[in-house]
């Protein structure tokens, strides 16, 4: 069940796992790792900011999430006093920083409980405290499997997101198992990992910067297009909304609510 609202803050920490060793091990392996580590210190200086500007206290109840293949997953639920349904939120990519303290994941998690969401965040497989090592991006789909299974345990409506790798991995967990659920993609890495076209019919709407750093608003346009997702273009906005967390999040409470 849930607890009733009654934790303490979150800590904005990223950890670009190893910095130079990754680069020399990932690169040959993943012909995007450049851009990849890119990110992560593009994430580092967000959480910088954000820990000078955008500090964050929420009514929290931490746990556990066992997945069906053994991994531990450190997950934490940010509740409303009355929750009138509940988010599954996925972090960005696991070998470049992203954990589900990420700047935007705590922001936005903070404005969507203000909409009356219970929001479950979740350490993919080897990150922070969870248990696991890095699955490829396959592997991490079992690890959103597990966080859906989770929240729907509680007998609310959930709905789904996630950012950038989180977006993407989110939305192949739908299209590996026929999901329909509600869906909010934010800046998912059009051109830079592989997603889905083939999908259940669904409300999905995709937010996206004009300034990103990483894919066009024409790509995410016609992938958009694609799946039937409305698309919508924060001007000004790059990758990582920096001051826009509370738009984003009244974007998400739109579709989820709509």
């Amino acid at each position: 069940m849930l607890l009733p609202p009654g934790g303490s803050g979150v800590e904005l920490v990223l950890d670009a796992d190893g910095g130079r060793d990754v680069r020399s091990h990932q690169e040959a392996a993943d012909p995007m790792a450049g851009c990849w580590l890119l990110i992560a210190g593009s994430w580092q200086l967000a959480a910088d900011i954000s820990l000078l500007f955008n500090a964050v206290d929420l009514p929290s109840s931490n746990l556990t999430i066992d997945t069906t293949d053994g991994v531990r997953l450190e997950a934490r639920w940010d509740l409303p006093n009355t929750p009138h349904a509940a988010v599954v939120f996925c972090h960005p990519h696991p070998q470049y920083g992203g954990t589900m303290h990420a700047p935007l994941m705590t922001r936005v998690t903070k404005e969507l409980v203000g909409h009356g969401f219970a929001v479950l965040r979740f350490n993919f497989r080897g990150v922070g405290e969870s248990t696991g090592t890095w699955g490829g991006g396959d592997a991490e789909i079992t690890d959103v499997a597990a966080a859906m299974s989770t929240a729907r345990s509680e007998g609310m409506q959930v709905h789904l997101s996630g950012w950038s790798f989180g977006a993407a991995t989110s939305l192949r967990w739908q299209a590996r198992t026929g999901d329909a659920s509600r869906w909010v993609g934010i800046a998912p890495p059009v051109g830079l990992f592989e997603l889905p076209t083939a999908l259940e019919p669904a409300k999905r709407t995709i937010i996206i910067g004009d300034r990103d750093q990483f894919v066009t608003v024409a790509e995410v346009e016609a992938y958009g297009r694609s799946i039937g997702a409305r698309v919508e273009v924060l001007s000004g906005s790059d990758h990582f909304f920096t001051f826009r967390h509370e738009r984003v999040a009244e974007i998400m409470a739109e579709t989820f609510n709509g």
